[in-house]
Formats: C-alpha cells, structure tokens, sequence
C-alpha cells in the first residue's frame, strides 16, 4: 500500500520507550578487563633508586640536598631539602625535571617541615616553569602534608621544581629544613572499545546496528558499524543495554540481559545475532527520467524502514534503482529522491512515499523532471570600490569559494563577473596592497537572475608622523548596506561617515581609545579599540531601533545599478545622489574640525531628511 504524505506532517517513531525504562530490572553480564596502573609522569618521583636519578638539583649559598630511608613518607627513600641563609644573604635549594602534562589532572606529592627557624624567614614552593603554583611559608616544623596543584591546563612538557629558602632579613637569618616523597603527575590513560556485530548464521559481520548504551552513567544511543571505535578514559564503565538491527535479533533482546564492562585496556566487544523469523518482501524502487523514461543513474535516496518499533535508515547513491528488503507489515518512508539537473516528484510536490504494512513485493518508479540550464545557473557580479574615493579601482587580488573548494583566484581589474549554481553559498576574498582584506559570502538562490556584490576595499592611511597611525571605521546596516551620515566618535574627536560608511582617525601608536557610534534611527554602539604599530580597522553594525523601509531588491545581494527594469532595482537620480554625495563628502573632508558633538547632531537631523528621500542604496556583502 502507498501513500503521499506532505512534509510538513510529523512522524515519530518510539523505540521502546517503556521497555527502557525497565533496562534497571536486566541482568547484567559483567566484564572486568586486568587492571593496568596509571603512568606517572615523573621519574623517581618515589626516589626510591635511593639517590637523584632523573632529577636536576642545585641552590646557593648554604644547602644540603640528599637522599636517604630517614625522609620516607613511604617505601624506603625519600628527599631532603635544607636551606640556612647567611650574612651575606638568603639561600636556597631545589631539585627539578622535565615532566609531560598533557592528559595529567594533578600534580601530587607529600611534604613534611622537618626543621625550620625565624618565622617568616622561609619558605617551601612548587614551580612550573617560573610559575610559583605551590608555598608553605612561615610556618613551624610540623607532620607530614598532602600537596596537590590543579595541571589541567599545562599541555606538553614543562619543568617541575621544589624549592626551600632560608631568608636574610637585616640581621634575621632564616633556617628550614624538608623532606619530600612520592611526587606523582599521574597522565590520564585512554584506550580503545571496537565494536564487532555477528550473524551466527553466516559468520560474517553485520553493519548497521543501534546501540543504547552508557559511559560512566552517561546515556547515548547511536548507530554503528562493525570495527567501528569509541575512545574512553580508564577504568571507564560501559552498559549495553540493547542492540538493535533490523530483521535481525540480538543476544540482548533474546536473552533478556544487558553487558556490563570496566576499561582498563584495548577492548573488543562482540555482539551476536540471529535472523528473525518472518517473511521476507521487497520494494524496487526505480529513478525514471519523466519524459524519455530513461533509468538513472548517481542518485540521492534517504530511506527509513520500520518494523516492531525498530528502524533502519537508507542512505546513499544508487545507479538506476534500488532494491529494500523488508519483513512483512513493514514500513517503508522515501524522505528524499535527488538528482544532479533534475527534480524529482518528491521535490515537485513536496511529498514523501510511504508503503505501509508491506505484505508483497512492491516495484515503483520515481520520475524525475529535467531542470533547464536558466534554473540552475545564475549571473554574480562583483564590482570592486574604494570604500573612500567610492571609486572603482583596478588590480585586486580575488578568490572565490564555494562549499570548501575554490571556484577562481587571479586579479581583476574594477569587477568580475561569475556563472553559479544556484542552491548554494558562496564566500570570497579580496586583497590589494595599501587596503584592508575584504570578505564575506552570499547565497545563490531562485529569485533573481544577477546577484551582484559591491566588495568595499578599505583603503590603510598612512599619517605623516611616525608616532602615529590610523583607526579607521566601516559602519553598515544589518543588513549590510553601508550607513552614510553616522557619528563616529573616538576619545574626543568626531567625524562622520562618508557615502561607504567609511572614516578614519590618525592616533598615538600602541595606546586603547574608547569610541562611540550612532545615527538618527539606530542603537548607538560604543567599545575600545587596542592599536598597536599598524593600521587598524574596525567594522561596526548598527541595529535600527525601528526597521528602516527596506531598499528595494530582488534577494540576498544588491542589484547591479545596470540590471533590466522590472527587478525590483532602484537606481537614485543624479540631481539626489549627487547632492548627498556632496553634502556627506564634504562634511567627511572637513570633519576634523568639528569637534563640537552638538553641531554634528544638527547637521545629522537635516542628513536625515536627505536620506529619507533616496528610497535606494547600495548594499555591501
């Protein structure tokens, strides 16, 4: 039986949900691999080779490092560290070696102030490179002590060191003595869980199968393949609670258990299964070219079956047809037919297939209608301008991407002009020496026949002074088209934006500078921006506080001014372009000298109202 269904009808399929719950009451076969102890990452850090062997020691002045049974905390040997300071000043002792924390959590050790004279006049610490991570100062000769330090976030190696100081202060000297043991850095250990499935009525390795299961409590369920791997931390615990596949049942299911295993080693679980019983039927599924009735080949099928609340999923690339064995009263669900230049009924109609209750063998085709050239290609345009001048310039640097791979690169010269599929996102970049880099993308869809991008090339000022260099300001709308007209203040200097929401400023070298942005009908912006020797440039979006009236386009990307009448494009006329151009222009040119807020505020209202003639604009992506 076949049915249609609209994609915008919901199915759900519920795996169990009750008999998951009650997974608490299974038996649980237990797997306990041998144990291995955890690597610890310093060498000798027991000292039990009874001397310094992988450590480096020195000091200065008056010091004793030495290793002996009298400075255990446990086993045999442990370390002792004296510093006594002189007259002629403080003195010290250590002992350090190179250590890997990569995957390490701690850094553990145990240390005991056997001796120590003048209160505050010494010190035991810890290091990581030249980090102090560890002390004990001041204090009196005392019992044996825990020391732990968090090394979570050291990767790679570094050196670890253990100091004691003795302290001159004036005529103070100071004296103390340590003992040190078990210095430990235990890395964490990963290891391996691959997953076999087997057919005990072929021997051979099933593909396919659903896994509910837990690590370390942790619920997940997913699909796997056999020789698939997860990775777990050691002595991890792992719960299998069911193993599914379809037209086949599994020794969980059979035997009413779950599987129950410690990690602490390289592991492979295998899971068995049997064919269930039943009978067996097939749906044929043909991909047909809806006016030659011609086969197909290199085509998209996605494909869900179920059956007694199990589901297997279909999807892949097939040649012509393809052939779905399924138990009786199955269902089987077509989500999705594709095809490179054509259109199946699927996508035509916005449908699914769905065959429910199978009880014969089922065959059916899928058409497929060809797609015209003007369907999947569209015309992008780039124009390339001087975000200052708003001039077209020559000789830029430009690379075209789609989908991760590289459309064109070469240099062009005021535009470039591409043939693109449509249904996809394209990204670009453009470079050219004395301008800031240039980016973004768009994506190609159905509604218009020339998509056209103005890419915005930032030119980088060059002060006369040395001491200085430039800030300059990119301000847009969220939609991306440029906001002419808008104040940009930083520390005490305003200026406003030309026609490419451009300006800029000459400040001191290597300093941080506050700056604020806002236009009529916008949500100020205000932050900081850190300069160092070069040129920075900082973009800014401004959110309207009521949406502006949208310029008229057709899609995503703005018109080219030279697109045929009846797209939507909107092209201002000279005497009104022209007239903002040189109001905004001129103001931009002589801005330096407007340092009063209030008087920009009062040239901005009557900006306003030019603007608010001009129902078009130019939209930068």
């Amino acid at each position: 039986m076949r049915f249609n269904f609209n994609f915008n009808s919901s199915f759900l399929f519920f795996r169990g949900f009750f008999m998951r719950r009650l997974i608490i009451g299974l038996i649980c076969l237990l797997f306990v691999i041998q144990t291995v102890s955890a690597e610890n990452r310093v060498t000798n850090g027991d000292f039990e080779t009874g001397d310094l062997t992988g450590w480096t020691s020195g000091g200065n002045r008056s010091y004793t490092i030495e290793v002996g049974t009298s400075y255990a905390y446990s086993g045999n040997y442990g370390c002792k560290l004296v510093a006594e300071a002189t007259s002629d000043g403080s003195s010290d002792a250590w002992i350090k070696q190179e250590v890997d924390l990569t995957d390490v959590e701690t850094l553990e050790f145990y240390y005991k102030i056997a001796d120590a004279d003048g209160v505050g006049l010494h010190a035991f610490g810890v290091f990581i490179d030249s980090d102090k991570v560890f002390e004990d100062k001041g204090g009196g000769a005392g019992g044996w002590k825990n020391g732990s330090v968090d090394v979570s976030g050291y990767e790679g190696v570094h050196t670890i060191k253990f100091k004691v100081a003795g302290i001159k202060s004036g005529l103070d000297l100071g004296y103390v003595e340590v003992y040190l043991d078990d210095v430990v850095a235990e890395g964490l250990e990963f290891y391996n869980v691959t997953f076999y499935f087997i057919d005990d009525s072929t021997g051979e390795y099933l593909q396919g199968v659903w896994l509910n299961y837990s690590i370390n409590g942790e619920l997940y369920n997913a699909t796997f393949n056999s020789g698939d791997k997860i990775v777990v931390e050691n002595e991890s615990t792992i719960e299998i609670y069911e193993a599914e596949k379809y037209g086949f049942v599994s020794e969980l299911e059979e035997g009413g258990y779950c599987l129950f295993y410690t990690i602490t080693n390289d592991t492979t679980i295998e899971i068995h299964f049997h064919p269930a019983e039943g009978e067996w039927h097939y749906v044929e599924l043909y991909f047909q070219d809806a006016e030659t009735g011609s086969l197909l080949d290199n085509v998209h099928l996605t494909a869900k079956i179920e059956y007694q609340g199990e589901t297997q999923i279909i999807d892949g690339i097939y040649d012509y047809h393809k052939t779905i064995w399924v138990l009786e009263n199955s269902t089987v669900l077509i989500t999705k037919a594709e095809r490179e230049g054509y259109e199946s009924e699927l996508e035509k109609e916005g449908i699914s297939l769905v065959f429910i209750d199978i009880q014969e063998n089922i065959t059916y085709y899928i058409k497929f209608y060809e797609i015209s050239s003007e369907d999947i290609y569209a015309n992008l345009h780039f124009y390339f301008f001087d975000s200052k001048k708003n001039a077209l310039i020559p000789g830029v640097n430009f690379t075209l991407n789609c989908e991760g791979n590289v459309i064109d690169s070469g240099t062009y010269d005021y535009e470039k002009e591409y043939i693109v599929e449509r249904w996809k996102t394209y990204s670009w970049l453009a470079t050219k020496t004395g301008y800031f880099n240039a980016s973004g993308e768009i994506e190609i869809g159905a509604d218009q026949d020339t998509y056209t991008v103005y890419v915005e090339l930032v030119p980088i000022e060059t002060p006369p002074d040395t001491n200085y260099t430039t800030v300059s300001f990119l301000v847009n709308r969220s939609d991306g088209y440029p906001v002419s007209g808008a104040v940009v203040t930083l520390e005490d200097i305003s200026k406003i934006t030309n026609q490419q929401g451009y300006a800029y400023f000459e400040v001191a070298k290597n300093g941080t500078y506050s700056y604020i942005v806002s236009a009529e009908g916008y949500e100020s912006i205000s932050g900081t921006v850190e300069v160092g020797t070069d040129p920075v440039l900082v973009e800014v979006t401004l959110q309207a506080m009521v949406a502006p009236t949208p310029t008229p386009t057709s899609g995503d990307s703005t018109p080219s001014p030279t697109s045929t009448p009846g797209t939507g494009t909107y092209q201002p006329s000279p005497s009104q372009e022209q007239s903002l151009s040189i109001a905004i222009d001129a103001l931009y040119t002589n801005a330096p000298t407007l340092v009063n807020l209030a008087i920009l505020v009062a040239i901005m209202s009557f900006l306003g109202m030019i603007t608010r003639t001009l129902p078009g604009g130019r939209r930068r992506r």
